[in-house]
C-alpha cells in the first residue's frame, strides 16, 4: 500500500480497521506450548482470517495475490511444491493402506504450515513471533515456579493438561516438542545477543541461559541439548566468519563450555549416559524397547525398506505395515520411524528423502549470505529443524510438527526482508541506537513546537514510512522518543517493550496492537 493510502487529506493516519490475520498469527504463536488441538485450531483460524481479510479489505499487501507472490518468491517455494508433487505421484502410482489417507494429510499439513508462515506480511510475522516470546516467558515462569515450590497437575477437561508437559520430561512427544521450542528460542536469543547491546543483550543472554537450564536440567531433553550444541557453534562461526581463527575458536569454546555445563548437571548427565547405554546395547543386539534402542531398530529396518524399493518406496502409508512385519517383539506398536528422512524414504523412495532434504536446506544459503542477526536466526531455525526431524518424526508427528514448523517458518519468512526493515529486537546493533537517538531528538523538537498532531512533517522517519511492510523498526524507534513525537504509535511502543519481555503488564494494550492492520490504526 502506498503512503497516500495510509493518511487522509489532512495528513493524519487513516484507520485501516482490524487485521484478523495478525490476530490469528499471534494466536498461533501464543499457543505453541499448548496441546496439539489448540495448534490445529490456530491453523484453521489463520486460514479463515486470510480468506476474510482478502474478501473484506482493500489492502493490496493482504490480498491473496500478494500472499501468493510472497510464497512464490521465497526459497522454500519450489521444495514445498516438489514435496507435494512427488507425494501426489507416489499416491497415484503406489498401493493403498489403512494409513494412506492420514499420511497424505500430514504431507499436506507440513506444506500448508510452511506456506502460511511464508504468506504473512512482515508485521503479521513479527506479531506472531512477539506472541511466541510472551508464550516463552509464561512457560519459563511456570517451569521456574514448579522448580521452586512445585505445581500440581491442572486439567481443564478430559485429557487436557494445562502445564504437565512443561513440568515433566517423560510425558511423550508434547514434552519433546516443548523442549525443542525452548532450545530453538534459546539459540535464537544467543543469535540476537551477538549483535545487541546494553539491556537488550542482557535480556537475550538471560533468555539463552534460561533455555539451556530448562532443556538440560528442569526438562531434560536429548533432542533439545543436541539443538543447542549444534546451533551455538553455527551462529558463532557466522558472527565471526571474517576471521576463520576467531570463528573456530569461538565455536570450539562454545562446545566445550556446553559439554562442561551439561556434564555438571546431574539430570542431563544421567539422560545422556542412559542414551549411550541404550545405544550400545542395541548395537550389541539387544531388542529391548528402550528410547535409543527402539530408534536404532527403527532406523535399521526402515533403511532396509528404502534399499528394497528405492524408486517409489512402499507407497504413502506403507511404512506401518512394513514395520509391523519386520519389528522385533515388543516394538511393533510404533507408528512412525522417529526420522522424517527415513519416513519419506520408505514411503516415497530416495527421491522422497531428497525432497525432505531440499525442504530443510533450501534457505541455508540465503541465511548464511545475510551475515546479520536475521540471517543467524534463520541458521538457528534450520539447525533446530534438522536435529528435530533426524532424532524424532518432528514433521510427521503433528504434536511436534505444528508448533515447531510454525516458528521455523516465521523465522525463515524474515529472510526475504531487506536489512533495516525489521523491528530492533530482530535487527539489533548500532543501527538501533542511531534510530533511537534520531527519534528522541525529533520528539524533543516537536514538544517545543507544540502538539505533534499538527506537525506531521517533523515526526521521525521511522514513524512515517511509505509502506506497511517497508516501514523500518517503527515500534522500537518510537518507544525511545517522547510520547508527543509518536502519538499515533504510542500503543506500538508499549507492544515493542512487551516483545522485549519488559512490559508484560501492558497486555491489554498489546492485544489491541496485535489486531491492528497498522500501528497507526491503534
Amino acid at each position: 500500500m502506498s503512503a497516500a493510502g495510509l493518511v487522509d487529506s489532512a495528513g493524519a493516519p487513516r484507520p485501516q480497521g482490524v487485521n484478523p490475520v495478525r490476530a490469528a498469527a499471534a494466536f498461533w504463536g501464543a499457543v505453541v506450548f499448548l496441546p496439539v488441538g489448540m495448534n490445529y485450531l490456530a491453523l484453521v483460524l489463520l486460514v479463515l482470517a486470510i480468506l476474510a481479510r482478502a474478501v473484506l479489505a482493500s489492502d493490496v499487501e493482504t490480498s491473496l495475490a500478494a500472499r501468493w507472490r510472497r510464497v512464490r518468491s521465497h526459497p522454500l517455494c519450489w521444495p514445498i511444491a516438489f514435496l507435494l508433487g512427488w507425494s501426489a505421484l507416489v499416491l497415484v502410482l503406489g498401493p493403498r493402506y489403512p494409513e494412506t489417507a492420514s499420511n497424505a494429510f500430514h504431507v499436506v499439513r507440513i506444506a500448508a504450515t510452511l506456506a502460511l508462515a511464508l504468506s504473512l506480511t512482515r508485521q503479521e510475522a513479527v506479531a506472531a513471533l512477539g506472541a511466541f516470546a510472551l508464550a516463552l516467558a509464561a512457560s519459563a515462569s511456570v517451569v521456574a515456579i514448579h522448580q521452586l515450590i512445585g505445581l500440581p497437575d491442572l486439567r481443564v477437561g478430559p485429557g487436557l493438561d494445562v502445564w504437565s508437559n512443561l513440568l515433566r520430561a517423560d510425558l511423550g512427544n508434547k514434552a519433546i516438542s516443548n523442549a525443542v521450542l525452548f532450545a530453538l528460542a534459546g539459540s535464537a536469543a544467543l543469535a540476537i545477543a551477538l549483535d545487541a547491546g546494553g539491556a537488550r543483550r542482557a535480556i537475550a543472554i538471560a533468555a539463552f541461559v534460561a533455555a539451556f537450564a530448562i532443556v538440560g536440567w528442569a526438562l531434560p531433553s536429548r533432542t533439545g541439548v543436541m539443538i543447542l550444541l549444534l546451533a551455538m557453534p553455527l551462529v558463532l562461526i557466522d558472527r565471526w566468519r571474517a576471521s576463520a581463527r576467531h570463528a573456530l575458536a569461538a565455536a570450539l569454546a562454545s562446545l566445550l563450555l556446553g559439554a562442561a555445563l551439561l556434564g555438571a548437571v546431574p539430570a542431563a548427565r544421567e539422560r545422556l549416559a542412559q542414551g549411550w547405554s541404550e545405544m550400545t546395547a542395541a548395537i550389541a543386539g539387544d531388542v529391548s524397547p528402550t528410547s535409543w534402542g527402539l530408534r536404532l531398530n527403527l532406523y535399521r529396518h526402515t533403511a532396509a525398506m528404502v534399499v528394497e524399493r528405492p524408486l517409489l518406496g512402499w507407497g504413502l502409508g506403507g511404512w506401518t505395515s512394513q514395520w509391523r512385519a519386520r519389528a522385533p517383539q515388543g516394538m511393533s506398536e510404533s507408528n512412525m520411524p522417529h526420522n522424517d528422512f527415513l519416513w519419506m524414504g520408505a514411503q516415497a523412495g530416495v527421491v522422497g528423502m531428497l525432497a525432505v532434504a531440499m525442504l530443510v536446506l533450501a534457505c541455508a544459503r540465503r541465511a548464511a549470505a545475510r551475515g546479520d542477526a536475521v540471517g543467524r536466526l534463520g541458521i538457528v531455525a534450520i539447525a533446530a529443524w534438522l536435529v528435530a526431524i533426524s532424532a524424532n518424526s518432528a514433521m510427521r508427528d503433528a504434536v511436534i510438527g505444528l508448533s515447531m514448523l510454525w516458528i521455523v517458518g516465521l523465522l525463515l519468512r524474515l529472510l526475504t526482508e531487506s536489512r533495516g526493515t525489521l523491528p530492533g529486537w530482530l535487527e539489533p546493533g548500532a543501527r538501533l541506537a542511531t534510530r533511537a537517538r534520531a527519534a528522541a531528538r525529533a520528539g524533543f523538537a516537536i514538544e517545543r513546537a507544540g502538539d505533534s498532531r499538527d506537525a506531521p512533517a517533523t515526526v521521525p522517519a521511522d514513524c512515517a514510512g511509505a509502506s506497511v511492510d517497508a516501514r523500518p523498526a517503527v515500534p522500537i524507534a518510537c518507544a525511545s522518543a517522547s510520547v508527543a513525537a509518536c502519538t499515533p504509535w504510542a500503543t506500538s511502543a508499549v507492544c515493542s517493550a512487551m516483545l522485549a519481555l519488559r512490559s508484560v503488564i501492558a497486555s491489554g494494550s498489546c492485544v489491541a496492537w496485535l489486531t491492528c492492520a497498522t500501528p497507526a490504526a491503534c
